[in-house]
């Protein structure tokens, strides 16, 4: 009997390939926090009044995520690895819902290789290494489609309300998971039978109608007091179409087992005895509907920021439709070895490079540190945002956050990305003081945008000061320094 359950070498080999994969994003925990992150963290490690009118003012809503990491932090504390463990438990319970999801159609080892593809795929990694909601948005996301493929091989209502309690639940943690429902309503409209549709579609709808409700006047709200995700009105192209249909969904994982398929349909001329075909097409759909939906939206409003990440609800089927792909072109013994090895490889690799994903920031306020004992000023470049409308958020600890987290001496002044021709009154009104206010001493200039060095050449020629710096990873370090006298 203990035979039947022996792990046979396929099955290995997927679960080498996600034990390695993962022991690369253990150690991926301790990077440098990325500006998200870092403002995040500073926000949550106000009392729970100042957080939250920090969130209401300047961030998206306040989430279950968010509200569970403010009790988490004062737990164990603001270090990187601490910070982004509940995101590796979160990915970790994912994989267990993938799996269980997958192996209700599909063999064990063809299971397993889906949680391979899951862990392999590099926006997953991000989200598991990120001390951000986006993880544990998936999560939720995982146990309401667990839920509706229970209805879909087994019928009833009670999976379907289920799903809709789990997509609520993700919908307060992340709003972008509002477009699972626009995935699976049409398919539970027409994929049950006919006199139940309407039952069902109120049975899998009502609770994350009802979540959606309860978030809709945060986000105008949010919308009409933060400038930081707005509306430009102006069309974001069909290249960032593009590139929420094409990039984060279809990944390699998707269309290398596509093209396995394909060699299988050549080197195998046998009937497939791939039976699921009806929900392999339903996941085909979910996988496209979110990034299709995001895509047209952004094109249409110009909605400024939309990307990627908030697709986070098409990873999911994506990554169940490259599993039962992968499944049909397993068939040919020789295939399934192949495929394990190639994605543990290329997964492996993915999570090793991860720090492409991050900005250095500890780096750079280590050298900040080192500067103390000069007293110079540190000047904080902040990217990443709509810096037209810098000046609403000026004085704003979120954007002084990775300064404030890593505990870089002061006095920090925020510096926009502004224009040139706005640039120079804005260093005449905010750097000539600071300058007259400590004397000769020099000035530490730190960003994360390549284009900062033409902010800090202007700074210094403005002052009429010699400038040096270094760059590491996505951050340079600029020293302003006052010339001697001669």
């Amino acid at each position: 009997m203990t035979g039947v359950h022996r792990l046979q070498l396929a099955e290995r080999l997927c679960l080498y390939g996600i034990g390695a994969i993962l022991l690369v994003l253990l150690f991926r925990l301790r990077d440098s926090f990325s500006l998200d992150e870092s403002g995040m963290i500073y926000v949550l490690s106000l009392p729970a009044k100042g957080a939250f009118e920090e969130y209401t003012r300047n961030l998206p809503m306040l989430s279950l995520y968010e509200a569970f990491m403010w009790i988490w932090l004062r737990l164990v504390g603001t270090t990187e690895a601490m910070a982004r463990l509940p995101s590796i438990v979160f990915f970790l319970a994912t994989l267990v819902t993938v799996y269980r999801i997958a192996r209700s159609r599909l063999e064990r080892k063809q299971a397993l290789l889906t949680c391979l593809i899951a862990t392999a795929t590099p926006q997953i990694q991000v989200f598991a290494t990120t001390a951000r909601p986006y993880m544990m948005t998936i999560l939720f996301c995982a146990l309401s489609m667990q839920q509706f493929t229970k209805w879909q091989e087994k019928s009833g209502v009670k999976n379907l309300v289920n799903a809709g309690a789990w997509l609520a639940v993700s919908i307060f943690t992340k709003i972008f998971a509002a477009t699972q429902l626009a995935m699976i309503a049409p398919l539970v409209w027409f994929m049950g039978k006919r006199e139940d549709r309407f039952k069902n579609m109120m049975a899998v709808m009502i609770l994350p109608a009802i979540a959606v409700a309860v978030q809709l006047p945060l986000v105008i709200h949010f919308q009409k007091h933060a400038h930081m995700h707005m509306f430009t009105r102006a069309p974001a192209g069909l290249d960032h179409f593009r590139h929420l249909v094409l990039e984060p969904i279809f990944t390699v994982e998707v269309w290398g087992a596509i093209a396995a398929l394909l060699i299988l349909r050549l080197l195998n001329r046998q009937r497939d005895r791939f039976k699921n075909w009806k929900f392999f097409w339903a996941l085909g759909f979910m996988a496209l509907t979110t990034p299709v939906f995001i895509g047209l939206a952004t094109w249409a409003t110009g909605t400024f920021l939309l990307s990627e990440k908030y697709a986070v609800a098409a990873y999911l089927p994506a990554i169940l439709l490259a599993g039962f792909l992968a499944a049909t072109a397993t068939q040919l013994k020789f295939a399934f070895p192949f495929i394990c090895l190639h994605l543990g490889f290329v997964g492996a690799l993915s999570a090793a490079s991860l720090p492409a994903e991050k900005e250095n920031w500890r780096r750079a306020f280590q050298i900040a540190r080192n500067m103390q004992s000069e007293r110079a000023p540190t000047l904080l470049l902040h990217t990443g945002f709509f810096e037209s409308q810098f000046k609403d958020f000026e004085g704003s600890g979120f954007l002084l956050s990775p300064a404030l987290v890593y505990n870089v001496p002061g006095p920090i002044l925020a510096v926009p990305a502004y224009p040139m021709d706005e640039m120079i009154p804005w260093i005449e009104k905010n750097i000539r003081p600071l300058v007259n206010a400590t004397g000769t001493k020099p000035i530490l200039f730190i960003s994360k945008r390549p284009m900062s060095q033409k902010k800090a050449l202007l700074i210094a020629e403005m002052l009429g000061w010699g400038i040096t710096g270094i760059e590491f990873d996505q951050t340079q370090v600029w020293w302003i320094f006052p010339l001697p006298l001669i």
